[in-house]
């Protein structure tokens, strides 16, 4: 368990930790013959390319376990998340409901990062950054933009995963978008 004095950092799971994106894409090719990049693969910008009942099928199927165990961790992950667990509490929080959070559990077990999270949150049907808030996270870094454009909650550090940006870290406003994990690290 870790240093309950640290400062607190919230990470959304899929497309930040395991790249469910790239699963969401690779489905929506086979099943929809859409070609999307796995950057453009949250629910905000997938939506507006595939629709919300297309996207509901797809994410029943990839946040499912077979699915689910399946994705890769995201590059730089394996060395990012035991840099930061020596300097903050990490607490995954998910959009993902109680059904399908389970797999989540599985999956850091199977890449040996269950011990450097404190917990797993689901935010479903709820306001991310309002739980990262309650929390007391210090930062939360997210893929889904519509999750940071929140009002309130300033002691929050708002970080936005986008693999997709030219360059490594833009700042807008209250979010700083970065490209990678050794952006995160280097702007964090």
């Amino acid at each position: 368990m870790q240093n309950a004095n640290k400062p607190c950092i919230a990470i959304d799971y899929d497309g930040v930790i395991a790249d469910t994106n790239q699963l969401k894409a690779d489905w929506i090719r086979e099943n929809l013959g859409v070609s999307i990049s796995p950057g453009l693969c949250d629910r905000t910008r997938c939506v507006k390319h595939i629709g919300v009942e297309a996207y509901n099928r797809m994410a029943k199927v990839v946040y499912d376990r077979e699915y689910s165990l399946q994705a890769q961790p995201l590059a730089g992950l394996k060395s990012a998340i035991p840099a930061l667990a020596k300097l903050f509490r990490l607490i995954i929080l998910s959009t993902r409901d109680n059904s399908n959070i389970r797999w989540v559990n599985e999956w850091l077990y199977s890449y040996g990062l269950y011990e450097q999270f404190t917990d797993i949150v689901s935010s479903y049907q709820k306001q991310k950054l309002g739980i990262a808030s309650e929390l007391r996270a210090t930062a939360l870094l997210d893929d889904d933009i519509r999750h940071l454009r929140v009002s309130g909650f300033l002691s929050v550090r708002r970080f936005h995963f986008d693999r997709d940006l030219f360059e490594d870290i833009q700042r807008e406003g209250q979010i700083v978008h970065v490209k990678s994990w050794t952006a995160f690290l280097q702007v964090l």
